[in-house]
């Protein structure tokens, strides 16, 4: 009896997501509820709605950076990458957290990538740039194909 215990939980961990079997096997996952924005004119464009994917992600990436550790979404176009970075933007303190969003393209060239990271910061002394003090840096990288 115990063998077939340890097969079926094997099979099933193989065909479950790594959020749900790596992280935290009984977390039950639910996107935050959300809101309908109560605006005179609804922006389509910028609408963040969460899903169980983005939540997923939200949470390790909140995790990461609790730790202050990097973390880079990937994948296809169209999988989200951009918006649950912007959700995850979102739950950060701005009065900590400085945020800076930095869009890549072919016609990005190093002297202009550091200007914009640097465009935030303060000299420190010497060679040394950092934020505000008391506060942190968070940078989201958007490169398109």
């Amino acid at each position: 009896m115990a063998r077939r215990h340890e097969s079926v939980h094997a099979s099933l961990l193989l065909t479950v997501l790594v959020f749900v079997s790596c992280v935290n096997f009984l977390h039950r996952w639910k996107p935050p509820k959300w809101v309908y924005p109560n605006t005179e004119k609804l922006d389509f464009a910028n609408l963040l709605v969460p899903t169980m994917d983005s939540t997923r992600a939200i949470f390790l990436i909140q995790t990461l950076a609790k730790q202050y550790k990097p973390s880079l979404l990937v994948g296809e176009p169209g999988t989200a990458k951009t918006s649950t970075a912007l959700m995850f933007f979102q739950t950060q303190d701005v009065e900590v957290m400085l945020q800076k969003q930095v869009n890549f393209s072919s016609a990005t060239v190093p002297k202009a990538f550091q200007d914009a990271i640097e465009a935030d910061l303060e000299k420190r002394g010497g060679k040394n740039y950092g934020p505000p003090l008391g506060k942190r840096m968070t940078v989201g990288y958007n490169g398109n194909q």
